[in-house]
């Protein structure tokens, strides 16, 4: 994938070769740390090992169930992570702020805190474990100490994304068998063959 502004990134490092590789060919690499995608550990860890540039690392989660959230966090989930497999501080925020606004092309209006860049900024009580104090929204502070401090917007829906999906009535386990004529047939499904990686299988 390349931005407008000629930026290559090479996905999702799913192993620790793919994460050195990449950053030694210069390339922009996300490493991931969601609910259901772990790979900071292996991919990270030899990054840091090896005392690698991590300015081109962007630290992602790829998805976030709303329990965890709850429970531990969003981004500042990520970051903790990786400061705990060995990243600095320093390190491990500017792969969530700085390095993706830097990608995106936006690294003069976000990422940073800087005259004309906009005022949304998250206030850690230490740089040790990234705990948020508060948080501040367009220079307004919006949130304290796990709190809201503002009322949340109300969300309007499209009329027409409630009616995109049509099933009927009575959808029930044989709504979705598949009839065959003869006792044996070839199918195509997805194979899982890790917590990260599915791929297509024929099956008899």
């Amino acid at each position: 994938m390349v931005t407008p502004q000629g930026r290559e990134i090479r996905s999702f490092a799913l192993s620790p070769r793919d994460a050195l590789e990449r950053l030694r060919s210069g390339y922009w690499m996300m490493l991931r740390e969601g609910s259901f995608r772990r790979d900071l550990e292996r991919t990270l860890k030899p990054v840091i090992a090896r005392r690698l540039n991590t300015q081109r690392l962007i630290l992602v989660t790829d998805g976030m169930a709303p329990d965890d959230v709850a429970a531990d966090g969003h981004m500042d989930f990520v970051v903790r992570r990786a400061i705990e497999l060995g990243s600095s501080p320093m390190q491990a925020i500017q792969a969530a702020t700085l390095n993706p606004a830097t990608y995106s092309g936006l690294e003069q209006e976000v990422g940073g805190v800087a005259p004309g860049r906009y005022a949304d900024i998250a206030f850690l009580e230490n740089l040790d474990d990234v705990r948020v104090d508060s948080t501040m929204i367009g220079g307004r502070v919006v949130a304290k100490q796990g709190k809201s401090l503002v009322s949340p917007r109300p969300i309007t829906w499209p009329e027409e994304t409630l009616r995109c999906l049509r099933l009927s009535a009575n959808v029930s386990p044989a709504s979705f068998h598949i009839p065959c004529s003869s006792p044996r047939a070839r199918i195509r499904v997805m194979e899982l063959l890790s917590q990260n990686i599915t791929t297509e299988t024929i099956m008899d």
